[in-house]
C-alpha cells in the first residue's frame, strides 16, 4: 500500500481561505484493503473528519477533505490507516495570516418547528458560524415557558454549526414563535438572526365534558332535567352536539342530545325509566376535526314506586302512560269499555 500526497495546507492563509487536504492510496497488494482517513485536533484528539473506503487490488483511490481557515493558528493531523498499520501520520500548522473577526457571525440561521402532539412542539435551530470563535445564544418567544439565553449560551468555533433543541408546550393552537439567535461581544448580547414562525397544528385538543342530573330519585316516566359543560382547559366549546347514554344491561343507549351555547353549557330532559330500579347516564361528545371526543364521569338515578295520590291532587299525563305501559291488552279493553264488552261478546 502506497501513499502520495496530492495537496497539503499550506504554511500560512487568510481567514476563511480553503485548507486542502488530498492524497491517492495505491494498492500494489493481491486483495481489496479498507482504509480509513482521519482528521484529528493532536492536542485534544478531537476527530474532526473520518472517511472509510475499500481500494480493490491494483487499484488507485482519491481521497481528502477541507477545512475554512479560522481565526487562529489552525493545527491538524492527518492519519491514513490500513488494517493495524498505519501508513500516512503527519501534523500540519498553518499560521493564520492578516486579520480576522473579533466576534462570530450567526446570520445564516435555519430554523424547524414539528407538532407530534398538541401542545407538544420541537424547535430545531441550526445556526452556521462565519466568523470568530466564540458565545453564541438563542431566544424564543410564543412557548408556554419562553427560551432564554441563560439555558442557551454555548460556545461555537469559527465556521462550525450551533445547533440547538428545544421541546416545549405551545398555548394554543395557532402561536406565533419569535427565534432570534445572536452572539455575546463581552456580555452584552448582539443578535444575528430573526425569525417569526406561524405554527398551526390540525391535532385535535382534548376536551373536558360536566354532566349532573336535576335529582337523583324519580319515579316512573317522571321529566328529569340534566345539565353540563364543555370545555377544552379553560376555554368553551360553543355549538357542538353532545348525546346522553344510559346504560342498560352492559350497553351504553342512547335517550337525549342537547347542543352546548356560546359558553360551553348544555341542558335538556329525559324521561326516567318505566320499571323501579338504578339506572346510570352519561354525557359524551362524539369528537371533531378540531376537538378529541370526550366523556363525562357517571352519575345514578333512582327510579322509585309511584307513591299514592289524594283525589284532590290532578292527574298527570305522564302518570296514564306509566300505567298504560304496565298493562295489557285485556287490562286496558277492561279500563275502556267495562261490561259493555263482556255483554258484546255475549251477544
Amino acid at each position: 500500500m502506497k501513499v502520495e500526497e496530492v495537496s497539503i495546507p499550506p504554511e500560512s492563509a487568510a481567514f476563511g481561505d480553503e485548507v486542502r487536504l488530498e492524497f491517492v492510496i495505491e494498492n500494489d497488494e493481491e486483495e481489496e484493503k479498507r482504509v480509513l482517513f482521519l482528521v484529528l485536533d493532536p492536542d485534544t484528539g478531537e476527530k474532526l473528519f473520518g472517511r472509510e473506503l475499500r481500494v480493490g487490488a491494483g487499484e488507485s483511490k482519491g481521497v481528502g477533505c477541507s477545512f475554512r481557515m479560522p481565526d487562529e493558528n489552525l493545527k491538524i493531523e492527518s492519519k491514513i490507516i490500513c488494517g493495524e498499520k498505519t501508513l500516512y501520520d503527519k501534523t500540519f500548522e498553518v499560521g493564520l495570516s492578516g486579520g480576522a473577526p473579533l466576534y462570530p457571525d450567526l446570520r445564516h440561521a435555519k430554523v424547524s418547528c414539528e407538532v407530534e402532539e398538541f401542545p407538544k412542539v420541537k424547535v430545531v435551530v441550526r445556526a452556521e458560524n462565519i466568523g470568530a470563535s466564540g458565545e453564541a445564544y438563542l431566544t424564543i418567544s410564543g412557548l408556554e415557558e419562553n427560551v432564554t439565553p441563560d439555558t442557551t449560551r454555548m460556545m461555537v468555533r469559527a465556521f462550525s454549526v450551533a445547533e440547538w433543541v428545544v421541546e416545549g408546550h405551545l398555548p394554543k393552537p395557532k402561536t406565533q414563535l419569535k427565534v432570534e439567535v445572536g452572539h455575546y461581544e463581552g456580555e452584552e448580547k448582539v443578535r444575528d438572526y430573526t425569525s417569526i414562525l406561524d405554527v398551526e397544528t390540525s391535532v385535535p385538543l382534548a376536551t373536558t365534558i360536566a354532566f349532573a342530573l336535576g335529582r337523583r330519585i324519580a319515579e316512573p316516566g317522571e321529566e328529569v332535567r340534566f345539565r353540563g359543560f364543555l370545555r377544552h382547559g379553560d376555554e368553551p366549546i360553543p355549538d357542538a352536539d353532545v348525546i346522553v347514554l344510559q346504560k342498560s344491561d352492559d350497553t351504553w343507549l342512547e335517550v337525549g342530545k342537547a347542543r352546548t351555547r356560546s359558553d360551553g353549557s348544555f341542558s335538556g330532559i329525559i324521561i326516567a325509566p318505566f320499571e323501579e330500579g338504578l339506572y346510570y347516564y352519561r354525557a359524551e361528545f362524539p369528537g371533531s376535526s378540531e376537538y378529541k371526543a370526550g366523556s363525562s364521569g357517571t352519575v345514578l338515578l333512582e327510579v322509585v314506586k309511584r307513591r299514592e295520590r289524594t283525589k284532590e291532587e290532578p292527574v298527570r299525563l305522564v302518570d296514564v302512560i306509566a300505567e298504560a305501559a304496565r298493562m295489557t291488552v285485556e287490562d286496558l279493553r277492561k279500563a275502556i269499555f267495562g261490561r259493555r264488552t263482556r255483554r258484546s261478546n255475549i251477544a
